[in-house]
């Protein structure tokens, strides 16, 4: 952290940028953010306001809100939950999570272009599993969730898995290396990627009969193609779900319980669900970097 932050200072001292713009609640955040608070650097915090009260994320997310001097929350919600923590309701935005922007403007690829990049049969159901480490569990609990999570979606018939590498929290290597483990015991059941690519992961999203983990794709962008979500665990607790998103909590029952009723259903779509916004966030931002920035005593 140390590191980061003075290598940010020298950063921001060669490019004296008029703005300093940042996404979300990684914890790399706070050495940027308070640099830049420091050399007066105004910031701009993208997606505060949220709530996910199964990881340390929300800690880091309000602290980087409270350095910011303007905010773009992705929801209404947000917007009222930072104005109630003290921020002025001249400088909070909502213009929805930018992350869907990309799905209204990349290109999409077709199901058997897939199909071929990433060694799937057509033929059968696709699901979409990305897991990330709980932060606030140990990463035995987390690899235990893990386990029983991967059994019971391989354990369902004529479907084939894409697994994604889990993120850089605290555990997320051993997670990867049980993927990859049961990927060499099982090729005909289970891929795994490093990383998708926002195209190829966009586009396995709208072809995917069922997307499981904890991650916040599922929450967020899942719901504008009203593909089921199989969602575990608290990793994402206090988040808006949407009519799409079916919870299950971290238990080997639960998860065999959750994902069994989905099969018996059929795995349902749902209509689209725009709550977490329009993919034209963008837009937005920049108008209101045009129109009213310099009003707010901002550079």
């Amino acid at each position: 952290m140390g590191r980061c932050s003075m290598g940010m200072a020298d950063a921001l001292e060669k490019l004296m940028p008029d703005w300093l713009m940042v996404l979300g609640d990684r914890y790399e955040l706070p050495p940027i953010c308070s640099a830049a608070l420091v050399m007066r650097i105004p910031i701009a915090h993208i997606s505060g306001g949220d709530v996910t009260l199964g990881a340390i994320d929300d800690q880091i997310r309000n602290a980087v809100s409270k350095m910011a001097s303007l905010h773009f929350p992705g929801t209404e919600e947000s917007a009222e939950r930072l104005m109630s923590m003290g921020e002025d309701p001249q400088r909070v935005f909502a213009v929805g999570e930018p992350g869907l922007d990309n799905i209204r403007r990349l290109p999409r690829m077709f199901r058997d272009e897939l199909a071929a990049d990433l060694g799937l049969d057509p033929s059968k159901k696709w699901v979409l599993f990305s897991y990330h480490p709980e932060t606030k569990r140990s990463i035995s609990e987390n690899i235990k969730t893990l386990k029983a999570a991967v059994g019971a979606v391989l354990g369902i018939q004529d479907m084939i898995t894409i697994a994604t590498y889990a993120n850089a929290d605290q555990g997320g290597r051993k997670i990867n290396a049980y993927l990859e483990s049961i990927a060499e015991q099982m090729p005909e059941k289970l891929k795994v990627r490093k990383s998708l690519g926002q195209s190829r992961f966009i586009s396995l999203m709208a072809e995917c009969a069922l997307m499981a983990g904890n991650s916040s794709s599922g929450i967020v962008e899942a719901p504008l193609f009203g593909i089921p979500v199989l969602n575990i665990g608290e990793r994402q607790k206090g988040r808006h779900l949407c009519k799409n998103v079916h919870s299950c909590d971290s238990s080997p029952r639960s998860i065999e319980d959750t994902l069994s009723m989905l099969e018996r259903a059929g795995f349902p779509k749902t209509d689209p669900d725009h709550y977490y916004g329009d993919g034209h966030s963008a837009e937005r931002i920049v108008k209101v970097f045009r129109e009213k920035a310099h009003l707010l005593g901002c550079k």
